[in-house]
């Protein structure tokens, strides 16, 4: 528990600076890309009923495809790249459950296997841990935070947050950096990072909405083939289920 809590307080402490980095700096092998959210449906032949969702990049499938019968169920979840199915994934990792955070004009989706854990930390919106984890493992969590901002630039702080980051951890590697088309500003922070006996993946996404600065953070253990990917598949459902009230 007490490297859970830890991990949370550095996202949060970087998330909270507004300093201005050149993000020019970033090292050559990070590469900043533009993501178009806009994922595919496929239809079943004369039908409204989908069959299949998932990305498309210039006709070629990448990361998950859900595949669902006739009447609306996932069947089958399958993680693919540049066309080629890679591994499937449970679909009991897809289960959903809605949030709605009227007072901040947001809802998201959370996977039903995590429970929430209590933090004593301000502008805490909630803390997730995977249920049935052993005590004595790294158990992939979640936290979603806020902090009311003026009006700067989120690009300039991915540098300063991806240095502090760095300097936690015995080794630490930035797998990608992307803007997405998410409320006013939003970026998606990919890494990996090991300390002392355990090796983890991460994601951080920080978004901006009306006049609030939002910070979804993922942190889950990377010693598995696979298993940060599998993970990384389900959080991007997370993302993309954030929706905005007018």
């Amino acid at each position: 528990m007490k490297k859970y809590l830890l991990i949370l307080t550095i996202v949060y402490s970087c998330s909270n600076n507004a300093q201005k980095v050149d993000t020019n700096g970033l090292k050559d092998t990070v590469q900043l890309k533009t993501i178009d959210s806009t994922y595919s449906k496929i239809y079943f032949e004369n039908s409204k009923n989908i069959k299949e969702t998932g990305l498309l990049i210039r006709k070629l499938k990448f990361g998950l495809w859900k595949e669902f019968n006739y009447a609306g169920d996932l069947v089958k979840a399958t993680y693919y790249y540049y066309d080629t199915a890679q591994f499937k994934i449970d679909i009991a990792e897809l289960d959903f459950k809605s949030i709605n955070f009227n007072s901040h004009g947001l809802k998201l989706s959370i996977p039903k296997k995590f429970k929430e854990v209590e933090l004593n930390q301000e502008n805490i919106l909630f803390a997730l841990k995977k249920e049935n984890c052993s005590p004595n493992n790294f158990c992939p969590n979640y936290t979603f935070s806020y902090q009311n901002t003026s009006n700067y630039v989120l690009k300039d702080s991915i540098s300063l947050l991806i240095e502090k980051l760095n300097s936690k951890f015995e080794k630490f590697k930035v797998v990608s950096i992307e803007k997405l088309n998410l409320g006013e500003e939003a970026y998606k922070i990919s890494f990996m990072a090991s300390k002392i006996n355990f090796s983890l993946g991460g994601i951080i996404l920080i978004f901006k909405n009306n006049l609030k600065t939002f910070n979804l953070s993922y942190y889950g253990p990377n010693t598995k083939e696979n298993e940060f990917i599998m993970q990384k598949a389900v959080i991007d459902e997370v993302i993309q289920s954030i929706t905005f009230s007018d």
